[in-house]
């Protein structure tokens, strides 16, 4: 059986990644699996962004081995800013995982005054007491996350199911040039890797022909019907990448451990 822990984006819930794993259950029964999908932002998360980065992994790991047996491979699902605290994890702790999958995430990048002033506008609005609801339509309006699919729309966010004051923090500590690791040591893991993306994302889909072009290791897999959104916008597509990948690989010959 394969554990799979699966790390969700920004203003996202556990729950998103439930139709593509729904579609793997019913398409493809004989590969068997488990998942943990915590909640990041909800009010009572014990991996809020109110840790550093480094407390925030040992916690996340140590969470981990409390929800997995060691007997069975882990494979680390991230998805957009949860693929980037998995590659975090991938990088501190490769250890104790048999591979890691990616989903829209980016590896990291130069801080900026453009992307500063970005990072603290969107940070004060979730802090603020602005309306939630039309901040989240205006969140989900950029043009990195806006997306076609009925799919997309039908994901719901509801303000009890976050707290702002995390998501607030979680934009300045976890955004994309705040990551503790290189592109380098990303290259070094040592472990199967799957990056996905949508075919309509045009961000990631240059990002990731770039990273290849650079010889980081791993699957590249372009998910047809999606933009930036896979696991709503095409989930029963991603949960054929999935499966196909690590149908791919002989995840008992990956040699894991404990943290």
């Amino acid at each position: 059986m394969i554990q799979l822990i699966a790390l969700h984006g920004f203003l996202n819930r556990g729950d998103i990644f439930d139709h593509s794993l729904g579609h793997w259950a019913a398409d493809h029964p004989e590969l068997e699996f488990s998942c943990w999908a915590p909640d990041l932002f909800s009010p009572d998360t014990p991996l809020s962004a109110d840790l550093t980065m480094s407390e925030w992994v040992e916690r996340f790991c140590e969470l981990v081995e409390v929800h997995t047996h060691p007997d069975f491979p882990r494979v680390l699902l991230g998805y957009s800013m949860g693929g980037r605290l998995a590659m975090q994890a991938l990088v501190a702790y490769p250890q104790l995982w048999s591979a890691g999958i990616l989903i829209s995430a980016h590896p990291g990048e130069e801080d900026s005054y453009e992307r500063q002033a970005w990072r603290q506008n969107w940070s004060e609005r979730f802090a603020s007491g602005e309306d939630f609801a039309r901040l989240a339509e205006d969140w989900q309006g950029q043009d990195v996350l806006r997306g076609s699919d009925s799919r997309s729309k039908a994901y719901r966010v509801q303000e009890e199911d976050f707290d702002r004051e995390a998501l607030a923090l979680a934009l300045a500590r976890w955004d994309r040039t705040q990551h503790l690791f290189s592109l380098e040591e990303v290259q070094e893991i040592g472990r199967p890797l799957l990056w996905c993306w949508g075919e309509h994302d045009g961000v990631y889909s240059q990002l990731y022909r770039q990273l290849r072009e650079q010889g980081i290791p791993g699957e590249w897999r372009e998910v047809k019907g999606a933009g930036h959104r896979v696991p709503v916008e095409a989930p029963r597509e991603l949960a054929g990448h999935l499966v196909d990948f690590l149908k791919s690989i002989d995840l008992e010959e990956v040699e894991v451990e404990s943290n």
